[in-house]
């Protein structure tokens, strides 16, 4: 029985040390000041650079996954470590294991998915065809009132969202021939400080950031300089160096910066 007792301490250790040396690896390559390429089956194929890299959705999918994985490690270390805690003061209560600590977090987990879901089947039942969906989320429609289930959807919603697509590649236009018109019509280099951060994200999808092709200058070329990544579809917005603002198709796309590419 001591035997038994001292390998099952020493694995409970061992997957204690396991966890922690995960949790510790998540910090240091979540801190590294790099930008890294995860390795998730979604990749595509980056048309300015003409590389493999992982694409939008699959870089916020693995953003998703790791962030869902330590905050359950944490979850389970804490619930451990407060159980064990009060079982010094109530000695009825059994030590418990890290692997029972995590089985009791995601047991828990699935069960507020349940009452979430349940929630939102709810709402939709409730105020059938009061929420349209704009991008990965869900918003509510100009309408107030609820409209009846057998109604047609809104038809204008993908121009409204086609509108908001086009004000902003137009905002990042107006910051990129400012940052020219100061430099003697040289766009600024890839990342560049004086372009905010926010007029790089394309609207609609959370993370996602336009395409820019650096180290070019205005002129009347007709050459490309910022488009859309492949998120809202075939149809993407692209700007070009004239400063016309046009939604052409990705095939399009990649034959042009094919064309100027060496």
């Amino acid at each position: 029985m001591f035997r038994i007792h001292v390998r099952t301490m020493r694995s409970q250790r061992s997957l204690f040390r396991l966890a922690f040396l995960a949790f510790a690896m998540s910090l240091y390559y979540s801190a590294w000041p790099v930008f890294v390429i995860a390795g998730m089956p979604s990749f595509s194929p980056d048309e300015s650079t003409r590389h493999l890299v992982l694409s939008d959705v699959g870089r916020l999918r693995y953003e998703a996954i790791s962030f869902f994985l330590v905050m359950l490690l944490l979850s389970a270390l804490t619930v451990r470590w407060l159980w064990n805690y009060l079982s010094r003061s109530f000695p009825a209560l059994p030590r418990l294991s890290f692997m029972k600590s995590l089985g009791v977090v995601m047991t828990w987990g699935l069960l507020v998915l349940v009452v979430l879901t349940m929630i939102a089947a709810t709402r939709e039942l409730m105020t059938p065809g009061s929420w349209k969906k704009q991008g990965l989320l869900y918003t509510l429609t100009n309408s107030q009132a609820a409209r009846p289930i057998a109604q047609e959807p809104r038809k204008d919603a993908i121009p409204d969202l086609n509108e908001v697509r086009r004000r902003g590649i137009e905002e990042l236009k107006d910051a990129l021939w400012k940052y020219a018109a100061q430099h003697k019509g040289d766009l600024p280099p890839a990342d560049h400080p004086a372009i905010p951060g926010r007029l790089w994200e394309v609207a609609g999808i959370v993370g996602a950031r336009y395409r820019y092709v650096a180290g070019l200058a205005l002129s009347e070329d007709a050459r490309i300089v910022v488009f859309e990544p492949a998120v809202h579809g075939d149809e993407r917005f692209i700007l070009r160096l004239n400063g016309r603002i046009e939604r052409i198709s990705s095939d399009r796309i990649r034959e042009e910066l094919q064309q100027v590419t060496p």
